[in-house]
């Protein structure tokens, strides 16, 4: 396996487990249990960050978190690239969709607490979801 296969791996679940502890600290600041979990969500979710840095930087010898710091070579780069013009693309018509998704929620006249949770599920969905095709398209994109 590549070195930039072996990061693109690592960064996908490391991601996946962010967006977990993410999930359940949404989940319980809306719940009467915010202020014993959420200190400790949090603590997790940065011990996590902290750890995945280490880890690329000690173990993948990832020397720069700038910019296309994993690619080694050409054809490594174009995927890169490729991946990349596709994933903001996709974050464009997301958000394109999303001030639609807002009018029309706007219209159903739902509390904030209501309108502030259906946000920031349909944020999160979609965080999971770029995720996801960015680790698709890659793996799409090797093959050829």
């Amino acid at each position: 396996m590549s070195r930039a296969k072996r990061i693109l791996r690592f960064t996908f679940w490391v991601n996946n487990l962010v967006f977990l502890l993410l999930a359940a600290l949404i989940i319980v600041s809306f719940s009467h249990l915010f202020y014993i979990w959420a200190p400790i969500i949090s603590l997790v979710l940065v011990v996590t960050c902290v750890a995945m840095l280490w880890y690329m930087r000690h173990q993948l010898g990832v020397k720069s978190f700038k910019g296309l710091y994993w690619v080694d070579d050409e054809r490594d780069r174009l995927i890169t690239l490729k991946v990349h013009s596709t994933v903001m693309v996709s974050a464009t018509y997301f958000l394109y969709g999303l001030l639609g998704i807002i009018c029309l929620l706007l219209n159903w006249r739902l509390s904030s607490q209501e309108l502030g949770q259906t946000l920031l599920a349909i944020i999160w969905l979609a965080l999971v979801a770029s995720n996801l095709q960015y680790y698709w398209l890659w793996i799409k994109y090797d093959q050829e």
